[in-house]
């Protein structure tokens, strides 16, 4: 259906639409509603010399780019099959616009996959459906991984992948308006991992002027950054030691096949090297580096401090985020997780059985719901930003989750939002599924528009005022001015921060 569906929105491509960029002159696809310009690179390759590098500005070629074809992953490791799949070659963008659009708002999605997979190439971010019916400007973005994105060390420095999503926004403001879009207009939104990167950017000075507004959508915000710390003494020294290596040099000709298997024996020990603060289930990610992220936008806002880009902000969760990751980890990787969150805790916050039910919703507030509540209200009182709070209470099921027996049914699991957000879901979904995309496609595109999520037809969503947190129930209809569950344990998630501070 989602085949047949894009196929009427492209039609057939009768001709290619040409646009100047300073990548150069990009032949794209054109459609009856949207055309799409696929493979689009944004920086330079960041191989050789320029791994471990921040990103560097793409130089104008003189041929032409046929932006026909998506570009590969970048490299990641497939659990699946055991195979390594993409290329270092990874720094491509795609755009996705209305037919015949002017000044239209831009909304640039960063993907998730716990900082070691993902791409802009899965076929659930096609945003084909939603700048056709919406009237928005898609742009997705392939950024460095694992290693390759977030390895720190003296001589090198870290956090390329945000370096990487900097330059793609500041291509964007250089380039979009030949597209049809307002660079004025602005909205970076991402999810998971992808949420996390949309979060440090609201604290990062690298970002000033790149964005307008945002939207996180199940972003694990109780994790912090990681301190220097762990993401160079631990994180990075590991990753010496097992390549053998002791200078850039070394590192710079490593062989990709190397690197992502150092990557996955780190992984199996992060639940012994967690005491030493690393995460067990997301070892890699932003890091405090004093220039990309000089602090921990969490411990910025729970100390009331200002951060560096206060903007207008959609934020928030499914009902059942940690289902996905309690049935996908081994009962000792997800046992390391809780014991790290759960140090801080007390006895009257935990659940009281074993129920695999009360673990979810417990590991879930904790996680998610509570510390996107937190920092909303944080947000909202110390930078008068205007900030609207959700919860998906349906979703439509994500493919990895149709095997979770925790899944499905009532729940609304971690990823459950995608086909939803993009309108990329299949045939024969039910109709309040379809019209739940409907809504949020609306309401997103109207946040991006305006910096309010509501339209004539979808209202009722009041931004955050006080101790009304306005909660929105999407897939319910219903508004929740707060969360008292989270009044056990939001002791413990500060607290948590706080020993954060870097």
């Amino acid at each position: 259906m989602w085949l047949i569906q894009l196929s009427l929105l492209i039609g057939i491509a009768v001709a290619n639409c040409r646009v100047s960029t300073s990548s150069g002159l990009v032949d794209g696809i054109c459609g009856r509603s949207a055309n799409q310009y696929l493979g689009i690179p944004y920086a330079l390759p960041p191989v050789n010399g320029y791994r471990f590098r921040e990103a560097q500005p793409q130089a104008s070629t003189q041929s032409e780019i046929v932006g026909d074809t998506l570009a590969p992953y970048c490299p990641q490791y497939n659990s699946s099959t055991g195979s390594i799949t993409g290329n270092e070659d990874c720094l491509y963008l795609n755009v996705y616009a209305p037919a015949n659009g002017s000044s239209v708002p831009v909304m640039v999605w960063i993907h998730g996959g716990s900082f070691i997979e993902g791409g802009s190439r899965d076929a659930a971010f096609n945003g084909t459906f939603l700048a056709s019916e919406d009237d928005v400007i898609v742009v997705t973005v392939n950024y460095r991984l694992g290693i390759l994105g977030f390895f720190d060390s003296a001589e090198t420095g870290t956090n390329f992948a945000m370096s990487d999503i900097a330059m793609a926004l500041q291509w964007v403001q250089d380039n979009i308006e030949s597209f049809g879009g307002d660079p004025d207009k602005v909205t970076l939104f991402g999810e998971s991992s992808g949420g996390t990167m949309v979060r440090h950017a609201l604290n990062s000075p690298k970002f000033n002027g790149l964005f307008s507004r945002a939207i996180i959508q199940s972003d694990p915000q109780f994790f912090t950054a990681n301190s220097r710390e762990v993401s160079r003494d631990v994180l990075g020294q590991a990753v010496q030691q097992s390549l053998g290596c002791s200078s850039s040099d070394c590192l710079r000709t490593a062989t990709v096949e190397d690197i992502l298997a150092t990557q996955v024996s780190i992984l199996t020990q992060t639940t012994s090297l967690f005491t030493q603060g690393v995460n067990p289930i997301f070892p890699w990610g932003p890091n405090i580096d004093y220039d990309y992220l000089p602090s921990d936008v969490d411990v910025e806002l729970a100390s009331k401090l200002s951060i560096a880009n206060p903007v207008d902000l959609v934020i928030g969760t499914v009902k059942d985020e940690v289902a996905s990751f309690y049935a996908n980890s081994t009962a000792k990787t997800f046992q390391a997780l809780l014991d790290q969150v759960l140090q801080y805790a007390n006895e009257s916050c935990l659940a009281s059985s074993e129920d695999p039910h009360q673990i979810v919703t417990l590991a879930t507030k904790l996680i998610f719901q509570c510390p996107a509540m937190i920092n909303a209200m944080n947000l909202a009182s110390s930078a008068g930003t205007n900030v609207y709070m959700y919860e998906f209470t349906k979703g439509i099921e994500y493919p990895a989750n149709q095997v979770n027996p925790l899944c499905g049914g009532d729940n609304v699991c971690h990823e459950d939002d995608l086909y939803v957000t993009f309108g990329t879901y299949s045939g024969g979904t039910p109709s309040e599924q379809v019209a739940l995309s409907d809504e949020v496609r609306a309401r997103w595109s109207a946040f991006a528009s305006t910096g309010q999520p509501n339209t004539d037809k979808y209202g009722g969503w009041q931004a955050i005022s006080g101790h009304n947190l306005g909660l929105y129930l999407l897939g319910s209809n219903q508004t929740q001015l707060s969360l008292p569950t989270c009044s056990n344990v939001r002791q413990l998630i500060e607290a948590y921060w706080a020993a954060q501070v870097h």
